[in-house]
């Protein structure tokens, strides 16, 4: 009987998409104004702005992921606790994983080089921190 029960459970439906197309390109403009003092407007800042706009929407689709996984693995309703330490640890990882790839990827494509040492010294703390509000809210 209990097993009939599971099957019935109403799925969760999660209305994020939208609202996640406009957030990241505005979170990506806030980082900008949080790391640079001067931004220029042309064609290099469009491009840049561009490309750290898709890294935004792949780490939040790999964020997104790893919750949905969670819900059906290890739901908030058995142990709260467990749930948010793996959470912050799998999406930490993966996320920011994929932020630092791909910026080096893409910076040394663009310039043969590593990316500058002040990225994982400033920017990455800023990604962590919006990592950890798009985790939990």
């Amino acid at each position: 009987m209990n097993h009939l029960n599971l099957s019935k459970q109403k799925k969760v439906k999660y209305n994020d998409v939208l609202l996640f197309l406009i957030l990241i390109p505005l979170i990506n403009t806030i980082n900008y104004f949080l790391t640079y003092e001067h931004i220029a407007c042309n064609w290099k800042t469009f491009l840049t702005f561009t490309i750290d706009t898709i890294e935004g929407y792949i780490a939040w689709l790999i964020l997104r992921t790893i919750i949905f996984y969670l819900d059906k693995k290890v739901p908030y309703q058995h142990s709260l606790s467990k749930r948010l330490l793996i959470q912050l640890i799998l999406t930490t990882f993966f996320v920011l994983g994929i932020i630092i790839l791909l910026t080096e990827l893409v910076n040394w494509i663009a310039t043969t080089k590593s990316v500058p040492l002040d990225f994982y010294q400033y920017d990455v703390l800023i990604f962590f921190i919006w990592i950890l509000y798009q985790s939990f809210f």
